[in-house]
């Protein structure tokens, strides 16, 4: 989550309540790299276009639980980052959430009035269509969304 070191979406122009499409792109699809073994996923990647993009890349991916409000957990063995290897480190929207239900749920997060003033790298939430998402700004701008792995009610956490 958030910007890698070459700061690519990191710096991508936008107002600070909305997701540039390099953001977007990040939180959807993710962000992959190529390694000796092939291509793998570096970060990002919560959207159904990513299970796509694995599915077509021959990636392995293992979806261990689903909420009611159909967002899923799980991981990735391949995955960059050790904690989404096993278990279920990594998060992905509901299966019928679209790209655009991601920037929408991204931008309503960041308006939210609690969230407006957040320091750099900070995870703020909110929901939007009954679930729990978070998002990451850096430099003032939105750099990640992802459903957080706690998809409790709200006033239950």
């Amino acid at each position: 989550m958030g910007a890698g070191r070459s700061r690519l979406y990191g710096n991508t122009k936008g107002a600070a309540g909305k997701i540039s499409n390099a953001a977007l792109k990040h939180a959807n699809v993710g962000t992959f790299i190529r390694t000796p073994e092939g291509l793998r996923i570096k970060s990002g990647g919560h959207g159904q276009d990513n299970i796509e993009k694995l599915k077509k890349l021959g990636i392995e991916y293992n979806i261990v639980k689903t909420f009611p409000n159909g967002v899923r957990l799980g991981n990735i063995p391949t995955h960059r980052i050790r904690f989404k290897q096993k278990g279920t480190g990594q998060a992905w929207f509901p299966k019928e959430w679209t790209e655009n239900d991601i920037r929408r749920a991204g931008e309503h997060v960041a308006s939210l009035k609690g969230n407006q003033i957040s320091k750099d790298g900070e995870e703020i939430s909110g929901f939007w269509k009954g679930v729990r998402v978070g998002v990451i700004r850096r430099n003032g701008r939105i750099q990640t969304v992802y459903p957080c792995y706690d998809q409790s009610k709200k006033g239950e956490r």
